[in-house]
């Protein structure tokens, strides 16, 4: 498995992250088990900038998905300007901010996926809606300049894509803003994935896809979409492992925490290797 990830750390540099030349087929260790790398870039209502990242990964081998979050208020270096990461897609796209998401956590990235607020809407409408534990107090914010209009009641309940559209953006009274919000994204995320991983949903997966096809980015044909779906659901998901990229505060800035993130970065790659180990060992 470690040698799987540098093998693809190096790969990228190679191909200089040349997105559509990857291989059109399911992505495996030696021994067969599933891996897949996927970042997901939401961008904002002028979509010109990415408003939400969050770098995933699952393998088969232990079953677990991995999710990293990387603050949109990150500070990296572009073209030698100093600039929040959110940027990196006004720069070059998808391909710039892949490749500052994998300078900043040295990992590979295989797929992405850059949708916008009416694709997130559409999809979670696609798919019924989606069941979700809301705060008491709920979320209730207005901002006609960004036509932004919240108002989701506190409680359990099952939100449609408008309201799951204003959970994950929803961040008026949280003490650091982003920092606080991007957890409550991966839970909703993890909750898509619990409630959604099985075969009623994996065959309305066209149906979406088909309604997205215009406006969705994504290196992930129809085929993978189903086929990492089938296998992901073979072989279970046992546990998220949910992170926010390690970070300092300096003033008014957010910056990557070097040493956090290689701790992080290396003990997921000592879990993906004892999985590994053990899966030969049965």
């Amino acid at each position: 498995m470690v040698k799987y990830l540098l093998h693809c750390s190096s790969a990228g540099k190679q191909q200089n992250i040349k997105l559509k030349n990857f291989k059109k087929k399911l992505l495996t260790d030696n021994n067969g088990n599933v891996i897949i790398n996927v970042l997901v870039m939401g961008l904002d209502k002028d979509e010109t900038r990415t408003d939400t990242l969050i770098f995933m990964s699952y393998n088969s081998a232990n079953g677990k998905c991995f999710m990293m979050s990387i603050p949109r208020d990150t500070y990296v270096h572009i073209n030698g300007n100093r600039v929040l990461i959110n940027e990196a897609y006004t720069h070059g796209g998808a391909e710039a901010t892949i490749k500052k998401v994998k300078e900043l956590i040295n990992l590979p990235v295989n797929y992405y996926v850059v949708f916008t607020f009416q694709d997130f809407r559409d999809v979670i409408d696609g798919l019924g809606g989606v069941e979700f534990d809301v705060r008491p107090q709920g979320y209730h914010y207005d901002d006609p300049y960004q036509d932004l209009h919240i108002n989701i009641p506190g409680g359990h309940q099952v939100l449609d894509g408008e309201k799951a559209e204003g959970l994950v953006r929803f961040r008026n009274d949280y003490a650091m803003a982003d920092l606080d919000r991007v957890e409550v994204q991966r839970q909703f995320v993890k909750a898509v994935i619990e409630q959604k991983l099985n075969k009623k949903y994996i065959r309305a997966i066209p149906k979406i896809y088909a309604s997205l096809s215009d406006s969705l980015k994504s290196n992930l044909s129809l085929d993978e979409i189903l086929d990492y779906s089938k296998e992901i659901l073979s072989a279970g998901v046992t546990s998220f492992d949910m992170y926010t990229m390690p970070y300092t505060i300096s003033g008014m800035h957010v910056l990557p925490d070097e040493e956090g993130i290689k701790a992080l970065v290396d003990q997921y790659k000592a879990d993906s290797q004892a999985a590994l180990v053990e899966n030969e060992q049965k």
